[in-house]
This record gives C-alpha cells, structure tokens and sequence, in this order.
C-alpha cells in the first residue's frame, strides 16, 4: 500500500509537500504538524522521505521560535516606547506651567533690571544654584499639588527662607542623662558613654517642649525657653517617663498636644500623656491611630 496524500490533513500533494508547503516552511503550522504525526501515516513514509520530514521539522520549530523570540523583543520595545512617551507627555505638562509661573512672575516685575545684583544677592542665587535638584522636587510636588493656584506662592515662600540666612547659630545644649549623675563638668568635659546616646528628638506642635529618648530607658522632656536661657549651666527635664526597653522613635500627636507615642526596640509602641507620664489605654492608642490615619 503506497504512502498515503497529504490530503489527509488538508494539505495538497505529497507527504513531502505537507512539511514544506507550496510557500515555503513558513507555511507549516503548529497544528498542521501535530496533525501529519497522528494516525499510521509515519509508517508508512520511507527512509527518505523520513529525514526530510526531520529537517523539515526542524526548520518549523526554529522558525516558531524565532517568531516568538521577535514577539517578546517588540513588546520590549513598545514597553520602553510608551514610558518614554509618557514620559514626555509630563515633561511637557511640567513644561507648560513652568511657562506660566514664569509668565506671572514676569508680570510681577515690569522691570528686571531694577534688581539690584549685588553680593548679597548673588550668595542668594548661588545657594539656589548648589540645591538646584532639591528645588526642582520642591516645585514639582507643589506644582502637582492640591491647591495649584497657590503653589507658586508657597514655593516663593520655601525659596525666601531658605535663602534668607547663610549660617547657624547655636542656641541652646544639653545632656540626656540620669538625674542622679554627678558629673556636673562642661558639656565639652564630658565623658561619653552608652547611656547618653540619643535616638529620637521631637519637639511639641507649639514648639515649646522638646522631647528625647534613647537607649538611657526614659522619655525626658524639656521646655525649650528654659534650653534658651544661657545663664543656666545645667538643664533638668520638667518630666520623665521611665520605660520598660531603650527607645528607637518618639512623635508628638499634632492634633493633642499632651499625646505623645514612643517605640521601643522590643516593638511595642505606646502613648503617652505627656502631662502627667502615664501610658494611655489601649482604647487611647485605638482612637489616636483612627485620627491619624
């Protein structure tokens, strides 16, 4: 019985003519394939007509590959090509309003060249220039603000006091340490140890108190003008809160003044009354995350 047509499978002519197809390997599909190796018709193909199936095979499943090879290298491409789109489309959105705060600040001054470019001004522009990246993220975070028809305002005002002073002045200092400690030398006299490293400042939302913790196991809490006065040697917090592990983070609620929460390195947060050093309850802790959140 002679090999059987290719026709069999929806293919014209021999079974030689099923592999390769009138137009070449492209031809040959998956499926096409999987149905000329179903049923006996292998069997009885010749030797010859067996390798050219082989090669023929083989040509097939290096062109799918390929295919698909070229499939994932143009969604690559188009991946990159539409976030450098998207990518464009906002520097060109930032662009455009650029263009507008630089419009409404024109119309502000008439006149630029009455500005007088003196020292005192070019020190100003310099600073700018040095922090020219941190001024770049500032402006876009007020430009995508909630309220962008004051976003301008709010970045001039971030310029003018950043630009506005040239150098710090130290205020006040002092020690985080134990008040029965009767090392009473000069703050530069002092002998460091453990006890003394501080891990967390955080002033009140009135800035009147200050608050410091560490690995020393207690939350002390200062009055700032009392840090102030210079004539005192030695400033003693006008609380403390001893705790039950040395402490990573303290923050003050924003909304209560006398809410003040602490984390120590055991993982356990609590909050505090900072008027009276007690822990508040947990129903306390439950109803000052809800706010804060």
């Amino acid at each position: 019985m002679g090999s059987p047509k290719a026709s069999t499978f929806g293919w014209p002519g021999s079974s030689i003519d099923a592999v390769h197809g009138r137009d070449g390997i492209a031809a040959a599909s998956g499926d096409r394939v999987r149905g000329l190796l179903q049923g006996d018709f292998i069997q009885n193909m010749t030797k010859e007509e067996l390798l050219q199936l082989r090669h023929g095979l083989g040509e097939v499943i290096k062109n799918n590959a390929l295919k698909a090879d070229n499939e994932l290298v143009l969604r690559s491409l188009e991946k990159f090509r539409d976030a450098r789109i998207e990518e464009l489309n906002k520097l060109q959105r930032e662009v455009d309003i650029l263009k507008k705060d630089v419009s409404i600040l024109s119309s502000r001054t008439p006149s630029r060249k009455d500005v007088a470019e003196d020292d005192a001004f070019m020190r100003k522009l310099d600073k700018i220039r040095n922090n020219v990246g941190d001024f770049e993220h500032l402006w876009i975070n007020e430009a995508y603000g909630p309220n962008r028809q004051k976003a301008l305002d709010r970045f001039s005002v971030h310029v003018n006091h950043f630009t506005k002073y040239n150098r710090l002045e130290l205020i006040a200092s002092w020690r985080h340490r134990r008040r029965n400690d009767t090392d009473h030398s000069s703050l530069s006299g002092d002998t460091f140890t453990q006890a003394n490293i501080v891990s967390s400042i955080e002033l009140d939302k009135e800035c009147r108190r200050v608050a410091t913790a560490g690995v020393l196991r207690q939350i002390k809490i200062f009055e700032v003008d009392n840090l102030k006065d210079r004539s005192v040697k030695m400033h003693f917090p006008i609380q403390e809160f001893a705790t039950k592990a040395k402490l990573s983070s303290l923050s003050w609620n924003k909304h209560i003044s006398n809410h003040l929460i602490s984390a120590d390195y055991n993982g356990v947060v609590s909050l505090w009354d900072a008027d009276h050093g007690e822990v508040g309850s947990a129903e306390d802790e439950l109803l000052l995350i809800a706010h804060v959140s």
